[in-house]
């Protein structure tokens, strides 16, 4: 008969030192590709940088359609945009790059707000024609020196009128500065670009690619060709003895894009006319002509070599850069003026990848679709005018979190996520939810005292000794 009391006593004692025995059931999603469509995708980082191919970003990567492919836009702050900016060598004087970081910041907030203004969907673009930004990449190249003129320069930019202004450079001017559209772009004479080695060039090309980029017709032989002013003039004659002579003009611009396609670079030139400030002459022979020139860029607002030669002269960073935007120096940019981002589109392509160097989630429309890790890349690409996100291979959702199910005397059911140290229950009762633990307990403590008291009852009374005298 004890043994049956010996049964319950055990299960009771059981229930009041583990509590109950939750039931666990969950299933996994069949294994496939998992894809998902939206108007806009947004990829943030969860500590660790992003990358977009193979190259690593600060800040979030917002994707968008657009005339049918996708904007990539690293949507990264202001200082970590200036980092990541790689326009001047690492080895020039520290005054240099501090003038570097101060142009760069106040032409990429100059930029930002007339885009937004404008409701341009990007602010800057990743290349040479805007800045080249080249992510975390480009600040390790930079190195210690280039984190320190930026950070010694934090939110300082050039204004004028209270705005931000628009500080073009470019690497040389050739001894002048080029005047821009703005009251502070002036031409001013630039010694200093003597640091450059691209201060000066001379080229020699054939005839024949300077007819071709007047656009000379078939048979018609080129009389002379010289620089007036904004275009290049051609005179040639027919190929008819009673042709009369005609004379051709052609944008600088048009001119060198032409010549270029016609020609190659010589060696030691970054490409065959490095700047627009050139003129033409009669070269070694008939069938050549000379173009010589000076720079390299469109030679407005500072000279980055020039830049250096000031350094080199002991000049600081507010002179180099009073000399070239018209007695302008810098000051901390007001708080109206400095967005929490910029947006700088990396790339305009029919797909991208996106991975991480760790963590990462994934929202589409703004909702949160998925998590991933690791440099498994997300490709994202376009679909019908909209995106489409699609998963690594192998990639699948997390088990979802089971639920767990207490059934009690009392007809009190709870569920409750099976993660965590003490797990809240939801009950389907008035009861508290930390009641359900103290009511189980009690209960068991109850029945364990009656077994315990039949027990005692029912079967024999050893002596306990507890009032022995001896």
């Amino acid at each position: 008969m004890l043994d049956g009391w010996k049964v319950l006593f055990g299960t009771c004692l059981a229930v009041f030192l583990f509590g109950s025995v939750p039931a666990i059931a969950s299933e996994r999603p069949p294994a496939g590709p998992v894809t998902w469509e939206a108007s806009s995708v947004t990829i943030e980082p969860l500590g660790s940088p992003l990358r977009v191919g193979d190259s690593a970003y600060r800040g979030r990567i917002h994707l968008q359609p657009r005339s049918g492919a996708v904007d990539v836009i690293n949507e990264v702050a202001v200082e970590d945009y200036v980092s990541g900016i790689r326009e001047m060598p690492p080895s020039w004087p520290i005054e240099a790059q501090r003038a570097q970081a101060v142009a760069a910041r106040s032409y990429a907030l100059h930029q930002a707000l007339a885009a937004r203004s404008a409701g341009r969907p990007s602010d800057l673009c990743a290349t040479a024609a805007c800045q080249v930004y080249g992510g975390i990449d480009a600040e390790r190249r930079g190195g210690p020196a280039w984190e320190h003129a930026v950070r010694s320069t934090t939110s300082e930019v050039l204004a004028y009128r209270g705005a931000p202004i628009l500080a073009m450079y470019s690497s040389s001017n050739g001894g002048r500065t080029v005047a821009g559209s703005k009251p502070y772009l002036r031409s001013t004479p630039d010694p200093d670009d003597a640091a450059s080695p691209h201060h000066r060039w001379r080229v020699e090309v054939p005839e024949t690619a300077v007819g071709a980029a007047v656009a000379l017709p078939e048979g018609a032989e080129l009389l002379d060709v010289e620089r007036e002013g904004s275009v290049v003039m051609a005179t040639w004659e027919g190929p008819q003895p009673s042709t009369e002579e005609t004379a051709s003009p052609v944008p600088v611009a048009e001119f060198r894009s032409r010549l270029e396609a016609a020609h190659p670079a010589p060696a030691g030139l970054p490409r065959l006319l490095p700047s627009t400030a050139f003129g033409l002459g009669p070269g070694s022979d008939e069938h050549h002509v000379v173009i010589e020139g000076g720079g390299w860029g469109h030679g407005v607002g500072m000279s980055q070599h020039g830049a250096l030669g000031k350094a080199r002269r002991g000049m600081k960073s507010a002179e180099i850069l009073a000399a070239y935007y018209a007695g302008l120096r810098p000051a901390k940019a007001a708080p109206s003026q400095v967005p929490d981002t910029l947006r700088v589109q990396l790339a305009h392509a029919r797909k991208a990848l996106v991975s991480g160097e760790g963590a990462f989630r994934i929202l589409a429309d703004g909702v949160p679709v998925a998590t991933g890790g690791g440099h498994a890349a997300w490709a994202v690409s376009m679909r019908g005018g909209r995106l489409t996100v699609s998963a690594p291979p192998g990639w699948s959702p997390p088990e979802p979190e089971p639920p767990v199910v207490v059934t009690d005397p009392f007809e009190l059911a709870a569920t409750a996520p099976a993660s965590g140290d003490a797990p809240a229950l939801a009950l389907r009762s008035s009861m508290p939810s930390a009641g359900v633990e103290g009511a189980w307990r009690g209960l068991a403590v109850i029945l364990l005292l009656g077994v315990f008291g039949l027990a005692w009852q029912l079967g024999p009374r050893p002596d306990l000794g507890l009032f022995r005298r001896e």
